[in-house]
């Protein structure tokens, strides 16, 4: 070997020697660099991971409360439902009560009625018995017939 393929060997190996060292600092670096953006990739992720259940956390809650809430006021519904119905049959058994008194009132007032005209009947009944024995001799309010009088002569 002559003194060139020497120098070109030792050129070579002192390229060798500074560029090695160089390049395992440069893919060193750069596998820092992408171990460093790899991580912020992952914690990005695990970032957004975390709010999108917090999110969805956040919006079963939510639906939980509005069912809830429906759940409140079907039974607050149902509740003012019953208590309305109750009202009403309240009502209608109070004016199914004042009906019965307001018929048994007329019921009562037409017997006093009837008994009063009977009674009036009765009496107009006997002043006309009076007023026909008077004119004709004694009637009997009961059958309708004359009584044989005294006054008038009988026939024989």
């Amino acid at each position: 070997m002559d003194g060139v393929s020497w120098t070109a060997i030792g050129v070579g190996v002192a390229l060798l020697g500074v560029l090695l060292p160089f390049n395992l600092y440069l893919v060193h670096s750069n596998t820092n660099t992408l171990k460093d953006h790899f991580n912020q990739l992952i914690n990005g992720l695990e970032d957004r991971m975390t709010r999108l259940e917090q999110s969805q956390q956040a919006a079963v809650a939510r639906l939980e409360q509005s069912q809830q809430a429906a759940v409140t006021q079907l039974e607050d519904r149902m509740t003012r439902l019953e208590q309305s119905q109750q009202a009403a049959v309240t009502q209608l058994e109070d004016r199914m009560t004042r009906l019965e008194q307001s018929q048994q009132r007329a019921t009562e007032k037409m017997e006093r009625s009837l008994e009063t005209q009977r009674q009036e009947l009765q009496a107009i009944g006997e002043r006309t018995a009076r007023i026909e024995g008077a004119l004709t001799g004694p009637w009997d309010a009961r059958n309708g017939e004359r009584m044989p009088s005294a006054r008038l002569p009988h026939e024989s």
